[in-house]
């Protein structure tokens, strides 16, 4: 079973009126809804998060993998029912196997950010010693791979603090608003936590910063 946080709505808003504010949400929904209620499903195409939105009149569900998405939804749904002076209940359920599911995806995209620079290194070293031997097979196939792909490597490596900058914001984002839900005000430890990312991370210590730690 996939691991969903659920965010639940209920008020006396119309099918058109909720739709309306999906519509300000999410890119490509249907301009109009057809039957008396809708599904929508995401995929988030650099994460792999999954986002799901089903609603009818009165009545609205909102799933995602993500914390942070399950959180633009329900601060931009109230100020739309709020500007429409319409009160909406909200309830959210909170499933820890999905901070699990969400860090298994990143990690492995920061990982190779974090392997770049280390990469651009040997680049130097290994096409050194190609040039000064005639037979390079006895290089480990790691090795020869990184030479294949030098110049991939040095032009990702470029790009590397952006690429960087951009997932360590995914997870900041993550962090804060996970944290936040289960009643945590944890900004004050952003910093620390970009410490962590650049230069001391590890799944397992990510991990434990999300469940374990209470300060």
């Amino acid at each position: 079973q996939h691991p969903w946080n659920v965010l639940h709505l209920t008020g006396k808003f119309s099918l058109s009126m909720v739709h309306d504010w999906v519509n300000a949400c999410l890119p490509e929904v249907p301009p109009r809804v057809t039957g008396d209620s809708l599904t929508l499903n995401f995929v988030n195409a650099f994460t792999g998060s999954q986002l799901s939105v089903e609603y009818k009149k009165g009545d609205a569900v909102v799933k995602s993998d993500s914390i942070s998405t399950i959180a633009i939804f329900k601060e931009k749904l109230s100020a739309r029912a709020a500007e429409l002076r319409i009160e909406v209940y909200d309830n959210l359920t909170l499933n820890n196997e999905s901070i699990v599911h969400l860090l298994q995806l990143l990690g492995p995209k920061l990982q190779y950010q974090l392997d770049l620079a280390q990469k651009v290194e040997l680049v130097e070293a290994i096409k050194e010693i190609d040039m000064q031997e005639s037979d390079t097979q006895w290089l480990s196939q790691e090795y020869r791979e990184i030479l294949k792909n030098a110049k991939r490597i040095q032009d990702e490596f470029k790009d590397r603090p952006r690429a960087l900058a951009y997932i360590i914001g995914i997870v900041t984002d993550l962090y804060v608003d996970w944290h936040k839900y289960n009643g945590r005000d944890l900004k004050h430890k952003i910093p620390e936590l970009e410490q962590f990312l650049e230069l001391e991370y590890s799944y397992n210590g990510l991990l434990e910063l999300f469940l374990v730690r209470r300060s």
